[in-house]
């Protein structure tokens, strides 16, 4: 089978138009083709199907090859265009060059013809990779304009929590995405938790994902990225995902910063519109190497931020201890300060009783404090009576599931 050629003829003569069939065919081609002979029919040709190289007579009644050369120029499309007549001079065939055609021939001489197509649709080929080409650099140029603009962006938000907002929602916008979620990895819990989203809803904090589960956890577990454009039949698909979303496509990056996982970026396309591909991942990935940095650099301000609000706080507690020799006064700025410290709705002291060898109520502030005072706790009973005899700090994070937890603190947690 010979190499297929499609063919748009402007030519009048269905003679005319057999012969140049017939010199294709010996060349090689394996000839699709359509005759048109108007300018309105030229026109529904050119939006119906696409063609390999456009053959034209110089003159026909109702049209002409330049009418036609014009009409192809019109609609911006780079086909090869050839004239084959009998009736034209050579100062008619060089103005038509001038103004665009490819190459011109006799009719009565078509040993040229095959050579000719082969020549201009190669060119044209070249002229369309090239394009391509051009088309390419320039969307890569604007992409990593992109991420420059929003790593500039991202690197001056030291908020964590706005920081993480304005990362998702700008990873969605450099590929177009419709959603996103952005995962952070605790270490604690061994969990990648929902820290901010873009286009879901509040629905979408309840999602914690372990180690290789659905989408996110797999690109934490191995630490590369990954796209599904099957997510609705995917085993990588989360069932409430499924449920509360028409997600039908899922890229994911992973977020490390000196290959320490810090999270995982999702982003999503719905209802089947978009699908991912390569070049995404790879934008999402260089995104979300800033992103990690810019993650870290949040939290070590916020860390610093914290050390010297603390450092400020102890510095008043000390100052205002020392300014008082009244110890009911003292103990309860003690707990009024150390609420004001750590951030917490309830703080109390007890002082160690020798005599009757139990810890006794020595003050108590917030929410708790007028349960506080009537409570005693001998060495190693409640959490106060465990510190006493151990006397090694101590945190419990779930106070109502604690084994000697005192029965009337009921609304304290932690």
């Amino acid at each position: 089978m010979g190499a297929p050629l499609r063919v748009l003829m402007v030519e009048d003569s269905e003679d005319d138009a057999c012969l140049i069939l017939r010199e294709l065919g010996r060349g090689g081609f394996e000839v699709s083709y359509e005759r048109v002979e108007t300018s309105s029919a030229m026109g529904a040709a050119l939006a119906e199907r696409t063609w390999d190289v456009v053959i034209s007579d110089y003159s026909l009644p109702h049209f002409s090859a330049p009418a036609a050369l014009r009409l192809l120029q019109a609609r911006g499309l780079d086909l090869p265009f050839i004239i084959v007549s009998g009736t034209v001079g050579e100062e008619a065939a060089v103005a038509a060059m001038r103004a665009g055609a490819h190459d011109y021939l006799m009719k009565d001489n078509l040993r040229r013809l095959v050579a000719a197509v082969q020549r201009e649709v190669r060119e044209a080929e070249v002229r369309r990779g090239r394009r391509r080409a051009d088309a390419a650099l320039v969307a890569r140029t604007r992409q990593l304009e992109a991420i420059r603009a929003v790593t500039t962006e991202i690197t001056r938000e030291l908020s964590l929590t706005s920081l993480l907002q304005l990362i998702i929602r700008r990873a969605a916008e450099l590929v177009a995405a419709a959603s996103g979620t952005m995962f952070l990895w605790d270490e604690e819990s061994q969990l990648l938790i929902p820290r901010a989203w873009h286009g879901l809803g509040e629905w979408r904090g309840e999602t914690r994902l372990r180690l290789g589960e659905a989408v996110a956890g797999t690109v934490a577990q191995r630490r590369e990225g990954l796209i599904v454009n099957d997510y609705r039949s995917s085993s990588s698909a989360h069932p409430l995902t499924l449920e509360r979303t028409a997600i039908t496509a899922v890229a994911a990056e992973p977020l490390l910063y000196r290959d320490r996982l810090v999270g995982v970026i999702t982003i999503h396309h719905e209802k089947g519109e978009r699908t991912f591909t390569d070049q995404d991942r790879e934008l999402l990935a260089l995104f979300a190497a800033q992103a990690a940095i810019a993650i870290e650099n949040a939290r070590l301000y916020s860390a610093s931020e914290r050390s010297a609000r603390e450092a400020r706080s102890l510095y008043e507690v000390a100052h205002s201890l020392t300014t008082s020799l009244d110890v009911t006064e003292v103990l309860h700025l003690i707990a009024v300060k150390t609420t004001e410290l750590l951030g917490t709705p309830h703080a109390q002291v007890v002082l160690w009783d020798e005599i009757s060898q139990t810890l006794r109520f020595g003050a108590a502030h917030g929410t708790e404090a007028h349960k506080a005072r009537h409570q005693q706790y001998r060495l190693g009973e409640g959490l106060n009576g465990i510190v006493a005899q151990t006397r090694k700090p101590l945190i419990v994070n779930d106070y109502q599931a604690f084994p000697q937890r005192v029965q009337g603190l009921t609304e304290v947690t932690a």
